[in-house]
């Protein structure tokens, strides 16, 4: 048995699959892992966990990117009964013992709407950082690139680079709205069903 009481784990989570970040923590929590605080850009990729004793505890992710009301959205929450992480940008995550408590007391939307406005929140978010990198870096450098007579490896390297960067935010921002059109796609079956 390890006497470590700090571990990391090297994972990485589009703002899209906070489903499936919650669940992660969710089973590190069971494992004997507790999530600390999210730190810095790299809590994007590499998180910290603390030993704690195994539990039922239940991690979820919700948006606010009014930074004037971030102390009452994090009340709002302890309110109910959850323990507040930390945030990662405008994401903020938080925790809750799920012994002995419903199932509508572990989900941090009131309703299918506020599920489908933060799927949506993920979605709009990323659109003017898409733009600008589109039309500010990629498309100047690139015309640029095309009139210079002489084009040496550093001027190829870079524009290597704008690509490959831009096209990962290209599929993140694509996986964003394909996970919105997915939640209001359950939320119209659920609808439709139950008529």
């Amino acid at each position: 048995m390890s006497d470590r009481t700090i571990k990391r784990t090297h994972k990485w989570f589009w703002n899209y699959d906070y489903d499936k970040q919650e669940n992660y923590y969710s089973e590190m929590h069971a494992k004997g892992w507790a999530l600390m605080k999210p730190e810095g850009k790299t809590a994007v990729v590499l998180q910290t966990f603390e030993k704690c004793e195994p539990a039922n505890v239940v991690y979820k992710i919700g948006y606010n990117a009014v930074k004037t009301d971030r102390d009452s959205y994090i009340k709002m929450f302890e309110d109910y009964g959850w323990e507040f992480i930390g945030t990662l940008q405008n994401f903020y995550c938080f925790r809750k013992n799920a012994d002995g408590v419903s199932p509508e007391e572990l989900d941090i939307f009131s309703d299918d709407e506020s599920r489908l406005d933060m799927a949506k929140k993920a979605v709009t978010a990323g659109l003017p950082i898409l733009l600008v990198c589109t039309f500010c870096i990629l498309i100047p450098q690139t015309l640029n690139l095309f009139r210079l007579t002489s084009r040496n490896w550093v001027d190829w390297t870079l524009i290597g680079m704008y690509v490959v960067l831009w096209a990962l935010y290209v599929w993140g921002y694509i996986g964003a709205f394909l996970s919105y059109r997915r939640h209001k796609r359950q939320i119209e079956e659920k609808g439709s069903a139950q008529k």
